[in-house]
Formats: C-alpha cells, sequence, structure tokens
C-alpha cells in the first residue's frame, strides 16, 4: 500500500517539460517586441537627436513626452535654427509660465501650425491630446516634421507661416457649437402657426 501512494503521489507532482509553467520565453521574440515599440521613436532620434544636444532624445521621455520635454525642444530648436522666430510672446518661451491645460495647447497649437503652413503639409495630431499623454507615436511623427521645417524652409517660407499664425490661422479643428440652438428655436417656430385659429375666433 506505501508503494502504491507513494506512485499515486509521484504522478501529481512530475509535470511535464512543455507545461505552461516552464516554458521560457524566446529571447528573440522578446528583442522583437521591443523594436516593434520603438519604430515611431527612432526617426525622431535620427534627425531632431542630431540637430540639437538638448535636451536629450531618450525612451523614456518619446513613448510618452511631457509638455515640458516639448517645450525646451521647440525652443532649442529656434534658437538652433531661427525657425519659428517671433511665434511665440515672452510668457509662452518660459515653461513656467505655461501651468494651466488652456496655455499649454495653446503653445502647440501655434507650432504645429507653424510647421504645417511651412511645409504646406496636414499633420494628424491633436494639441489637447499630446497634454493628456495619448497618441505619442504621432507626436513623434510631428517632431520629425518639425525638424523638416526647420531644417527645409528657412526664410520667407517660415516668416510667412509665423505670420500665418500670428494673425490668427491655426489647423486645430473647433467643434460649432450652434446646432444645439438651432434645434431649440425649430420646435418654436413651428409652433407658432397653431395660435392662428385662435385669433380667427376672437374675430367671429
Amino acid at each position: 500500500l506505501a508503494q502504491v501512494f507513494w506512485l499515486t503521489v509521484k504522478s501529481f507532482i512530475i509535470v511535464p517539460s512543455h507545461s505552461l509553467f516552464f516554458r521560457r520565453q524566446n529571447p528573440r521574440s522578446c528583442s522583437r517586441m521591443a523594436e516593434g515599440e520603438e519604430e515611431w521613436i527612432k526617426p525622431t532620434q535620427e534627425t531632431l537627436g542630431k540637430l540639437i544636444s538638448k535636451p536629450k532624445m531618450t525612451d523614456k521621455y518619446l513613448k510618452k513626452p511631457p509638455f515640458r520635454f516639448l517645450h525646451d525642444i521647440v525652443m532649442e530648436v529656434m534658437r538652433s535654427t531661427t525657425f519659428g522666430q517671433g511665434l511665440f510672446t515672452t510668457e509662452e518661451c518660459d515653461a513656467a509660465q505655461l501651468s494651466d491645460k488652456a496655455a499649454k495647447v495653446e503653445f502647440l497649437n501655434k507650432a504645429i501650425s507653424a510647421v504645417c503652413f511651412a511645409l504646406n503639409d496636414k499633420i494628424d495630431v491633436s494639441a489637447n491630446k499630446i497634454v493628456a499623454g495619448l497618441e505619442p507615436e504621432k507626436t513623434n511623427a510631428w517632431l520629425v516634421k518639425f525638424h523638416q521645417a526647420a531644417t527645409t524652409t528657412i526664410g520667407d517660407k517660415a516668416n510667412e507661416a509665423v505670420q500665418r499664425v500670428l494673425s490668427g490661422e491655426t489647423v486645430s479643428s473647433k467643434k460649432p457649437k450652434k446646432e444645439k440652438k438651432e434645434s431649440k428655436e425649430e420646435p418654436e417656430a413651428a409652433a407658432a402657426p397653431a395660435a392662428a385659429p385662435a385669433d380667427d375666433a376672437a374675430a367671429a
């Protein structure tokens, strides 16, 4: 009986080598996953990373670019290439002065619009989502375009882009808020003819 009991227990203890508990992850597959996650980071490092020495284009910040990091990039590119000169006010040039979300969004919208106008290109990126820490791959795509604009459109074309932004033009889309008001006015207009029979009765 003791031998039978031991063999029974042993059969439960032995686990096949192909069990999930003992399966090791393939290091090659792990490296491929890491490379896939950084595909949209490398172009930024290869462009802006070679144009400016600070801030450093590290994976940590490019995976989820904080506003201060982006502000420093814009200011440094302006100093290095003169692209975007005159685009921002003195307060906007100081990141410490841009504490609320609206100010940060306004700063980024101006920078995004200037790049789009200079390249005559539409870039799929949202300042609101950048401030919220969303869609970092699109933020990196814009940074690559920013490098292109700063290195290829210096001069009249860049100045024209700045003037368009300063005159109020922007590439950011704003949803109209008139639909609700119009929908409220329609029932009132439809109800107006209903009062006509009462006037006819009074005349009679």
